[in-house]
């Protein structure tokens, strides 16, 4: 995604084939409720491997996903994963829940996307990810604070 913005910045039109494959990628989805099933399947449909966590594991697992962990149990996940998709709710238990030391456990190169709360990442840890490129692009559809400061270093960061 950043070669694709810094050219079309530019102005130039790049006819590279940068992109990574879904098919045969690994998803993590983060948060299993009604938003987070559909996104599992729709994953699984476009032959992604569906690995998932929840708050609350009940021992079932859903369509279109093979293995169902705990919050607790992230960081034994995300090595194997290309994608990070969270969709959790902001609560106690995940309010900053994306620190530094768990961002770290992401697969270097990773995709992150955060489309449920903005305050379950750390941004200035994020942001760190990228810059160094740990993680290889974030999108985010929510900050915690919104909208972002115009001193937020997400504003600056490469992808």
């Amino acid at each position: 995604m950043g070669d694709h913005w810094e050219d079309r910045r530019a102005g130039r039109w790049s006819r590279l084939n940068t992109y990574d494959e879904l098919y045969g990628s690994t998803v993590c989805g983060v948060g299993l409720g009604d938003i987070g099933k559909r996104i599992a399947l729709t994953c699984s449909a476009l032959g992604m491997t569906v690995v998932a966590s929840t708050r609350q594991p009940d021992g079932r697992t859903p369509p279109g996903v093979e293995v169902v962990v705990g919050l607790d149990a992230l960081s034994g996940v995300l090595p194997g994963c290309d994608h990070v998709v969270v969709r959790l709710p902001s609560a106690p238990a995940t309010r900053g829940l994306f620190n530094r030391e768990l961002l770290e456990c992401m697969k270097p190169g990773a995709r992150f996307y955060d489309v449920g709360r903005g305050d379950v990442v750390e941004a200035s840890a994020l942001v760190d990810a990228l810059q160094t490129g740990r993680i290889g692009a974030a999108g985010l559809d929510v900050f915690a604070a919104e909208p972002p400061a115009s001193t937020s270093p997400l504003w600056r960061s490469p992808t």
